[in-house]
């Protein structure tokens, strides 16, 4: 007679087989970074800063994201600065579905450990390198058109819904399979 398992203890096995599954296909040499539960196994490392990483990773459906991971240490400040970024992810949470922004995709927020994770859009290349890329190079007037209202257009978005957004520069908008969206790295807090 088999031992009853229960749902919690099934849904953990699957995850655990999942993750595995996931890091087999890449070769099994990566590892995952669980979100709610659901496996990313991470590619490589894209950016730090602080008290952050980003990892490119590759979730369970095939798709490329980035992972954003906040693990805050110093205990005199983390309590003010996990605050600061709860407040980062309600404003995100509030933008999904609005045009030419980073969508985020799943978050986990464990205030007892000071961690953040954020499962966010994975931009291929931001305009900051694009233009350094292709300084030099004659630009198709139709792109930079088409780039620049996407721009003026994600910039709109988040001031009709009154969030400032304090470091407008290339660096901080991404291409997105070809769209350009905003970053949501300096989003701060609503205006009435």
């Amino acid at each position: 007679k088999e031992p009853v398992v229960s749902q919690a203890e099934r849904e953990r096995r699957d995850l655990q087989s999942r993750a595995k599954d996931a890091d087999a296909t890449l070769g099994g040499k990566y590892k995952a970074i669980f979100v709610n539960g659901v496996p990313y196994s991470k590619l490589e490392t894209v950016g730090r800063g602080g008290s952050s990483k980003v990892f490119r990773v590759l979730g369970p459906n095939g798709k490329v994201y980035a992972l954003k991971q906040v693990k805050l240490t110093d205990a005199s400040s983390a309590a003010a600065q996990y605050e600061s970024y709860a407040k980062e992810v309600t404003l995100l949470k509030d933008l999904r579905g609005v045009p030419h922004n980073i969508q985020l995709i799943y978050w986990e927020m464990d205030p007892a450990e000071y961690l953040i994770l954020l499962v966010l859009e994975f931009g291929d290349i931001d305009l900051a390198r694009l233009l350094r890329r292709d300084e030099g190079k004659s630009q198709n007037a139709n792109f930079l058109r088409v780039r620049w209202q996407q721009m003026i257009e994600a910039v709109k978005m988040i001031q009709d819904r009154r969030i400032v957004h304090s470091d407008i520069k290339p660096a901080n908008f991404l291409l997105v399979a070809g769209e350009v969206k905003v970053s949501a790295r300096k989003y701060s807090k609503t205006w009435r």
